[in-house]
């Protein structure tokens, strides 16, 4: 825990091992270690991780990794959980990158996240409190926050592409179209072949 919160400083009781460890870092770690026993045992033509916890912390640590957007937050609790967000996502970064390292001839990494998180803005704070809301609400929110992001690297992928009109409908149909399959002419989101190599398609 000495990565995420500077335990230096007795930790206040803010519900921030219940955010951290049992709504974040427990989950995310099974499913990882996990994955990895399942992926090696039975080596699938598609495996799929999903990963929470970055939006976890992101609600309930946002405030104190951008303390100057909120006002509120004491310089104790800045250093105590000011790095929680950023090491949560340098844990997944290094799991992408083992990922990344492990790619065998034929594999294709995906890395999908739907929506970015910005801070909640005071005026909505302070609706909530007059609301009666509690006094600690989450810190960070998906409206008006940056897209999310695509990463693809790996066999029939186009190195340096960048992708202006992705959605993640289109990550479905591309999935297929990448192994081989058909895909519907129902789904609503399309190939994204601008990512891909054209001898690939």
């Amino acid at each position: 825990l000495s990565e995420f919160v500077d335990l230096s400083l007795d930790p206040a009781p803010a519900g921030w091992q219940h955010d951290l460890v049992e709504r974040a870092l427990a989950p995310d770690l099974t499913y990882h270690r996990a994955g990895a026993v399942l992926r090696a045992a039975y080596d699938p033509p598609f495996f799929a991780t999903y990963y929470f916890g970055l939006d976890v912390v992101g609600h309930a640590f946002k405030r104190f990794a951008e303390p100057d957007r909120f006002g509120d937050v004491s310089t104790e609790d800045v250093r105590r959980y000011g790095r929680v967000c950023d090491a949560y996502a340098g844990l997944l970064s290094r799991w992408v990158g083992e990922a990344a390292q492990a790619l065998e001839p034929g594999d294709v990494l995906l890395v999908v996240s739907g929506y970015g998180m910005e801070p909640v803005p005071f005026w909505r704070r302070l609706l909530g409190w007059a609301e009666g809301g509690e006094a600690r609400l989450d810190s960070g929110t998906h409206t008006a926050a940056p897209d999310g992001v695509l990463l693809a690297m790996g066999d029939g992928i186009r190195p340096g592409a960048v992708l202006q009109q992705a959605s993640v409908l289109d990550v479905a149909p591309t999935i297929l179209y990448l192994m081989g399959l058909p895909v519907g002419r129902d789904m609503e989101g399309r190939v994204l072949t601008e990512m891909l190599d054209e001898e690939f398609t």
